[in-house]
């Protein structure tokens, strides 16, 4: 092989071998800067679905709150009368503030008044099952309610509940405790607006064993999902939120990296052509 031909050759490997890295390189921190925008973005819609469920259990948590502090309510905890109970709170007055359920257990954890409410504010009896997961949940929330009232997002067979906790004392919120107030709204009837107020599709889960980041943290665990866009999940408490949302950052950063890529390659040809001639 002639000697010209051989430093042709090397002159070609070597730029070829210089372009190549270059390229990828490039490209690497290119995408590497689409994820973390694309990162960012989903943690700020996160924390949008967070603040707006905050928002709806702040409300619930009101209401358990004020109406576990009723004198009446804690005079009621000592004779049980469902009479008076009605004429304290009923179902109508329940849906006007978009209440689905209430539940009031005594010292024992036993249900003193349990029912759901129905679409036209009618009172509809706790299916069994409801029943026993909430009983099965009451002596921790009996529990955290020592501290007083509180919010959470309870599972149940049923359907997720955003709802609001209280012990039942009196108005000066002194005790001891009577009993236990489970104020509830059922999720999938707030989701369709929830969502489309937040413009973001989004889903509650129970927390599963392939842990996602706490909220805490603001951190969160993105997954590619069959659609071909993200889930993107956060854990709150003893749920999971999971949000499935297109890559369209990502997939922007893909086109410009495939792009860069076919100048890469145009640059190299024209580069060699140029090294023929001479």
């Amino acid at each position: 092989m002639p000697l010209r031909l051989k430093f042709f050759l090397s002159v070609v490997l070597t730029l070829t071998l210089v372009l190549l890295m270059a390229g990828f390189t490039s490209n690497y921190t290119t995408m590497q800067a689409f994820r973390n925008v694309e990162r960012r973005f989903f943690q700020q819609d996160m924390a949008r679905v967070q603040n707006r469920l905050d928002a709806e259990l702040q409300m619930l948590h009101h209401y358990a709150a004020d109406w576990g502090a009723w004198d009446s309510m804690y005079f009621f905890m000592d004779r049980k009368d469902r009479v008076r109970f009605d004429e304290m709170i009923d179902s109508a007055s329940l849906r006007a503030l978009d209440v689905d359920l209430l539940v009031l257990f005594d010292t024992n954890l036993l249900p003193v008044v349990a029912y759901t409410v129905g679409p036209e504010g009618e009172e509809e009896a706790l299916p069994p099952a409801l029943l026993e997961d909430l009983r099965r949940q009451a002596p921790l929330l009996s529990d955290r309610a020592s501290e007083g009232a509180f919010d959470d997002i309870l599972i149940t067979g049923d359907g997720v509940f955003l709802a609001g906790v209280s012990p039942v004392l009196t108005t000066y919120r002194t005790g001891p405790s009577r009993g236990l107030l489970i104020v509830g709204a059922l999720l999938e009837k707030r989701l369709p607006l929830m969502r489309g107020s937040l413009g973001t599709q989004f889903d509650i889960l129970p927390l599963s064993e392939d842990a996602a980041p706490g909220r805490s943290s603001e951190d969160i665990r993105i997954a590619p999902n069959e659609s071909g866009g993200a889930s993107v999940w956060q854990a709150r408490g003893s749920a999971v939120i999971r949000i499935d949302s297109p890559r369209t950052i990502y997939e922007k950063g893909r086109d410009a990296v495939m792009a860069s890529y076919l100048w890469i390659l145009l640059a190299g040809m024209g580069t060699h052509c140029g090294d023929a001639a001479a």
